[in-house]
């Protein structure tokens, strides 16, 4: 298969930098480790109770993906084709080509809230295996290989 048709994503957690990484063979994509959200609640719907946010601390911390078919406002979120699974090892395999999904979106997922950071992913992606860590029991994304 040549460079031109093949499309690696890596993901790779860097702590010192506290970036997480996704690259590619053209380009690279970035999600934080962390992203910073202000969360609100229109007080006079509540009254006579008052707003606390109980986040102490800057950032909400990353942990997963998600994909979807166009971009995310339009709620149309892709299940994977099929879950391998073992005791050490988790992944998911994303399969858009036998889908005929031509326009997928990568959704980064942020612990305790419902903010997302999401990006267009390039055409010529037809397959995408989300590897989980098993050091946090699968809860968070090690690794995203796509092709």
């Amino acid at each position: 298969m040549s460079a031109q048709r093949t499309l690696a994503l890596r993901v790779a957690t860097l702590g010192v930098l506290g970036v997480f990484i996704v690259v590619g063979h053209a380009h690279t994509l970035e999600c934080p480790a962390s992203i910073p959200v202000q969360q609100s609640v229109a007080t006079a719907t509540v009254a006579p109770w008052a707003a606390y946010d109980r986040k102490e601390g800057p950032a909400y911390n990353f942990y997963g993906v998600a994909f979807s078919d166009g971009p995310p406002p339009n709620r149309v979120f892709l299940t994977p084709s099929k879950t391998v699974q073992s005791k050490d090892a988790k992944q998911e395999i994303y399969d858009f080509k036998s889908a005929r999904i031509t326009a997928v979106w990568l959704l980064c997922l942020y612990r305790d809230t419902s903010i997302a950071l999401s990006k267009k992913i390039e055409p010529a992606v037809v397959r995408c295996r989300v590897s989980y860590d098993s050091s946090t029991q699968f809860r968070t994304v090690k690794m995203i290989d796509c092709d």
